[in-house]
């Protein structure tokens, strides 16, 4: 029996940064910022975390238009 091959979102392989730089308004702004989606850390010192993935989601998110 074969395995199911998982899709891959093609944001998945998207750099984090190049992603929030297309997606959010004032990224660098929103980067810097503390950010209660994430007990107040900021967005930058989530990349390279065990917490990145929700950072991708939360801007998956965005981009779908799921966040205003």
């Amino acid at each position: 029996m074969k395995a199911a091959r998982r899709l891959r979102d093609p944001d998945e392989t998207v750099d984090l940064r190049t992603l929030i730089l297309n997606v959010v308004p004032d990224a660098e702004h929103w980067m810097d910022t503390p950010n209660p989606h994430f007990d107040l850390a900021k967005p930058k010192d989530l990349i390279g975390t065990e917490k990145e993935k929700h950072l991708r989601n939360l801007v998956r998110a965005v981009k779908n238009g799921m966040f205003s």
